[in-house]
């Protein structure tokens, strides 16, 4: 959740100082609004968690480090993207002003 909470915040106000850098979400972004965002975020969530289910219910001896790094992966782009958004607003707001 802090991912998609962190990332869709920060970007909804990094947007005042800026663009998306990401053609496909621009576009959305463009056509829909930035809560077009959201829902992207959150489908994203459910296709985590999905895959969650399936790797909870698979045999495999590799799920639980499958799921592991799968959920380490997510968190540090996640935190990656809220930082990145910030660093843009903090740049902006102590420069740009």
């Amino acid at each position: 959740m802090f991912y998609v909470l962190g990332d869709f915040l920060t970007t909804a106000h990094a947007l005042n100082y800026g663009f998306e850098e990401n053609d496909f979400l621009a576009a959305v972004i463009q056509d829909y609004g930035v809560s077009s965002l959201l829902i992207l975020k959150t489908l994203f969530l459910v296709i985590v968690y999905w895959n969650y289910k399936i790797l909870k219910d698979s045999d495999s001896k590799w799920t639980d480090l499958l799921w592991v790094t799968a959920r380490k992966s997510i968190a540090l782009v996640g935190l990656f993207l809220v930082v990145n958004n910030l660093m843009v607003i903090s740049w902006n707001v102590a420069y740009c002003r």
